[in-house]
């Protein structure tokens, strides 16, 4: 996968560059110590680094603390060297190490350190296209570049102001940002102590007084001595990296006083630090003063750097400050990562292909005055004006346009242009009419019957509300008579005759008759004459209810 930008990052000890997305290349580290060769390019770091870098160059170091300064650097070789050239073309080495000889580089930030002086920056901006670096490589200070990182961390609040703090190798800086608005409060406070040197200096002092029993054989200028004791250094440098993970770490010694391995352990590391790694608290403390910023407004601490993987400076600066402190995954690539990510964000986004373009068909208009020429033909310009130049023609596709809508049309590619739209046809309105005496007259007149007539039916519509109510209360609802029925029986002699009559039972219409306790009346209908006995004996009656009355409802 090629890289899309990339981010460099410039120490007074390292060298880092990445890329992004960040699987395009391995990161590149490098030791900021320049070959020059007479036949070759200039290289960056030392032989075990780079691949390249071979021994029968000069070496050339020191020259990223230079940076500014008029005095140039003098090589072995009695040259003279600029160290912001220098420094130009050891960013362009880390560059050549990342995409190697052949490919062309994508958009490039490179973060200085942010205690740099402005001079100092000048001074390298115009000295990297010197170097045969791209024009548009971009200039950021290394706590923006932190901060563009940081910012894409799960612990970065939406608000509220934040502590940077870089440990790096010759020293500290911290900053203050405001996280709402992703920017730098005011500039960089930088401090000598602590710094990574300090702590490899330390641990190697520490390991001397173990293995040597008299610190007067370690001044003897003898070349293997010194050979030796630059060897002892780097597995000092390694011991404490490893001591950030680990809980004990194992250096070899190979002196000519001693041979063999000695065992640290975190805790004696971290006695050895303690002192030092204190100071970072009371810097952050003097910047919160000298910004006019109130400690309990700072809500959290990011740091980063190389010595910020240390667990004892998140711990001192959580301890004193009480605060949450959050590092990278890799603390010492953080700038350079924020940088390519810088880079990144510079780059405009290509227009995304969507198919062939089409331009909608004009909608004719009718044109007034037109002559036999219809309607859709195209106006010609009057004479002595300036025609428009010919639209850009667009090739072709090669797919055919699968749009039914006879409103859209591909774009031809016979070099004449689109059709043009009709223009629109003029606009006329009727003049302003004035009212006469006369017109006023017909108006009032047609709203005094509209009033008439809408009054007639308000008064209608009360009459027959009126009419209904009074009807209403002159009218007694029936209430549903009940069903009685009689048997009549007789003497052999004469028939037995059922008789059911219906009689009517009138309620008033505001009287409320409970359902168990109404009765009924039972109504007996009189003995037809033909059947009463000639003896004179009365017939018997027995009452019986078929169906009673169903009580009113309330």
């Amino acid at each position: 996968m090629y890289p899309t930008a990339i981010g460099v990052a410039i120490g007074a000890q390292r060298l880092t560059a990445t890329t992004l997305p960040t699987d395009s290349a391995p990161p590149v580290i490098r030791t900021p110590v320049l070959t020059l060769s007479p036949d070759r390019p200039v290289e960056c770091g030392t032989a075990s680094e780079n691949p390249r870098v071979r021994g029968d160059g000069v070496t050339v170091s020191g020259f990223v603390e230079r940076v500014g300064d008029p005095v140039p650097i003098t090589s072995p070789d009695g040259k003279t060297h600029r160290a912001e050239m220098l420094t130009a073309a050891a960013v362009k080495s880390v560059i050549r190490g990342l995409l190697g000889q052949s490919q062309q580089p994508p958009p490039i930030v490179v973060a200085y350190p942010s205690y740099w002086p402005p001079n100092a920056v000048s001074d390298l901006r115009g000295a990297l296209p010197a170097a045969g670096l791209p024009a548009s490589v971009q200039l950021h200070s290394g706590m923006a570049a932190a901060l563009a990182q940081i910012r894409r961390h799960p612990d970065f609040p939406s608000d509220g102001i934040i502590g940077l703090v870089d440990a790096g190798a010759t020293g500290t800086s911290v900053a203050l940002a405001d996280a709402g608005k992703v920017q730098l409060i005011g500039q960089p406070l930088r401090v000598d102590e602590p710094a990574g040197v300090d702590f490899d200096h330390a641990l190697m002092r520490h390991v001397l007084g173990l293995v040597v029993d008299d610190p007067h054989q370690l001044s003897n200028p003898d070349p293997n001595l010194l050979g030796a004791l630059s060897a002892l250094r780097a597995q000092c440098v390694a011991a404490k990296e490893q001591l950030s993970s680990e809980t004990a770490a194992t250096i070899a010694v190979d002196l000519p006083m001693f041979g063999g391995d000695v065992r640290i352990t975190r805790a004696e590391f971290e006695d050895l630090a303690a002192e030092p790694l204190g100071r970072t608290v009371d810097a952050l403390r003097e910047l919160l003063d000298r910004e006019s910023v109130p400690a309990n407004r700072l809500g959290s601490v990011f740091a980063f750097g190389g010595s910020a993987a240390i667990p004892l400076l998140t711990q001192r600066l959580s301890g004193d400050l009480h605060l949450p402190v959050s590092i990278d995954n890799n603390p010492h690539l953080t700038i350079a990562a924020g940088a390519a990510r810088i880079a990144a964000a510079s780059v405009p986004r290509p227009a995304t292909d969507s198919g062939p373009t089409r331009v909608p068909r004009p909608v004719p208009f009718p044109i007034p005055g037109q002559g036999a020429s219809g309607p859709h033909s195209t106006p010609q310009p009057a004479s002595g004006t300036r025609q428009s130049p010919p639209t850009e023609s667009f090739p072709a596709s090669p797919r055919p346009p699968t749009d039914t809508d006879p409103n859209l049309v591909p774009v031809r590619n016979d070099g004449n242009p689109p059709p043009r739209a009709q223009p629109r046809p003029a606009l006329t309105f009727n003049e302003h009419h004035t009212d006469t005496a006369e017109d006023s007259d017909r108006r009032h007149g047609r709203r005094l019957v509209l009033i008439g007539v809408a009054a007639a039916l308000v008064l209608a519509a009360a009459a027959g509300t009126a009419f209904a109510l009074s009807n209403n209360d002159s009218e007694t609802p029936e209430a549903p008579a009940p069903s009685v029925s009689v048997s009549i029986t007789t003497t052999p002699e004469t028939t037995t005759e059922d008789t059911t009559t219906q009689e009517e039972v009138v309620i008033p219409e505001e009287t409320f008759v409970p359902e168990e306790t109404f009765e009924p009346p039972i109504t007996t209908s009189e003995t037809p004459p033909d059947s009463v006995d000639p003896g004179g004996t009365p017939p018997e009656v027995s009452p019986e209810v078929i169906d009673p009355v169903e009580p009113l409802p309330t």
